[in-house]
């Protein structure tokens, strides 16, 4: 199997962040996920335990640079990481990469089938799911 982290940056969304450090910290285990708080002003909540997180000092700016400034820095840390890792997923925190259930496989042993071996990057299908509030739960 590939030893796989995961990392996200964000500012002000425990409620995402809650679900993404459940989510890749059971596919990939707590200690090969990495979280960036954008902001020394950021707590770091009870939840992250057994997670790296790293306060960044932020940046005001305009949305445009803000991203391509935060992305870089993402690239960078990404990059330091496969010294250590076969591969590294980084995803904003309200995204989640879900193998196709017919499959029967985790994320691992997803990532880990020879057809991904010797790509530099690879990419999900992006889908936006939202609640139906008043029907579902």
């Amino acid at each position: 199997m590939k030893k796989i982290a995961a990392i996200t940056m964000l500012r002000n969304d425990e409620f995402f962040l809650r679900k993404w450090v459940e989510y890749y910290g059971a596919q990939l285990g707590r200690d090969n996920i990495y979280v960036y708080f954008d902001g020394l002003d950021q707590e770091i909540p009870d939840f992250c335990e057994g997670v790296s997180c790293l306060r960044s000092e932020h940046v005001d700016c305009d949305v445009h640079t803000g991203d391509k400034l935060r992305i870089s820095y993402l690239s960078q840390q990404a990059s330091t990481l496969l010294d250590s890792y076969d591969m590294v997923i980084g995803t904003d925190v309200d995204e989640f990469l879900i193998p196709d259930p017919a499959t029967g496989l985790n994320l691992v042993e997803f990532l880990s089938q020879p057809a991904f071996d010797g790509y530099d990057c690879i990419s999900g299908l992006g889908i936006d799911v939202g609640q139906k509030l008043g029907e579902e739960a």
